[in-house]
């Protein structure tokens, strides 16, 4: 399953959150290969690991819980990011995206993700 980001940018902004990316942040404390402009990252085919969601999963996560399920709590942080940044529009998006992926998978269809 891919992730289905919706490019807002807020992890890259809130880097500094994150203990893993501390090797990575500007003076801001947000990463510095994000593009703030363009709301991308520059090094996206080389991030780190842990900017990667499905090398995190087989890494780290696949031994305690569901594929499903771990990219559910990585939405749920973009979510709280959203919310956090009063981004309506986005949070809309991020719930819709959650509840489709609870609804395909309970009825064994395949996530259809809209950019």
């Amino acid at each position: 399953m891919d992730f289905p980001c919706i490019a807002c940018g807020l992890c890259c902004e809130k880097a500094c959150w994150v203990e893993e990316l501390k090797p990575f942040l500007d003076e801001k404390g947000q990463c510095r290969f994000y593009d703030r402009e363009r709301k991308k990252c520059r090094i996206y085919d080389h991030r780190p690991a842990i900017c990667h969601t499905k090398t995190m999963y087989e890494k780290k996560f696949r031994a305690i819980m569901s594929e499903k399920d771990y990219v559910l709590a990585n939405l749920n942080v973009c979510l709280g990011l959203n919310l956090a940044a009063r981004n309506k529009e986005n949070a809309e998006r991020i719930r819709e995206i959650m509840e489709e992926i609870e609804e395909s998978a309970g009825n064994g269809e395949a996530l259809g993700h809209r950019q």
